[in-house]
């Protein structure tokens, strides 16, 4: 039993070192895939530069805060999130005929935004792969790692059920005690 409970212990240990660790650096691993979002094309066009943006964006609030989840900051990763599916659709589509048709004759433009059209399936997929990776680290960053590492599954205690609880008090029961104090 001393052996097991020794086992179970070390296993604990480990899985709150690695928890750490990945709740720690995983906003990292958004950052570089902005990184390799903003660089992984030829050439400079309008959707590289705004990666390119919230990286810088996103490294100073990071060097700021530290905190790279933040209320202040939260509406940034929520826009970011948008932004990669715009691009995602925006490079799909394209690639149909009868979308392209809808777009400006200007090769030159399309090209300045970021749009190509690709010509094999293999093209298609690294094309589409970057913003892909974005939208997921992204959305994994908000929806599974969004406990901070300080706090551990700390819970809060609960009350006992043969203790009442306490009334909450409203607003105009504190106006009333304000008022009683300023006479």
């Amino acid at each position: 039993a001393v052996v097991s409970t020794q086992s179970t212990g070390t296993i604990y240990h480990l899985y709150r070192n690695i928890r750490h660790a990945i709740l720690t650096y995983w906003p990292m691993v958004c950052y570089a895939t902005l990184t390799t979002a903003a660089l992984h094309s030829k050439g400079i066009n309008i959707m590289r530069i705004i990666y390119l943006m919230f990286f810088a964006i996103f490294m100073l609030c990071y060097v700021i805060a530290r905190k790279p989840l933040e209320l202040r900051i939260l509406w940034l990763w929520y826009l970011l999130i948008t932004y990669a599916m715009l691009c995602v659709i925006l490079l799909y589509t394209y690639q149909f005929d009868q979308i392209q048709e809808l777009w400006t004759d200007d090769a030159d433009t399309i090209a300045d935004i970021g749009l190509s059209r690709s010509q094999s399936p293999t093209q298609l997929f690294t094309q589409l792969l970057v913003p892909i990776l974005v939208l997921l680290s992204v959305t994994i960053q908000l929806r599974v790692f969004r406990t901070p590492p300080d706090s551990e599954t700390e819970q809060e205690p609960v009350a006992e059920p043969d203790e009442p609880e306490p009334e909450p008090e409203t607003i105009e029961s504190d106006a009333a005690a304000f008022e009683r104090k300023r006479t």
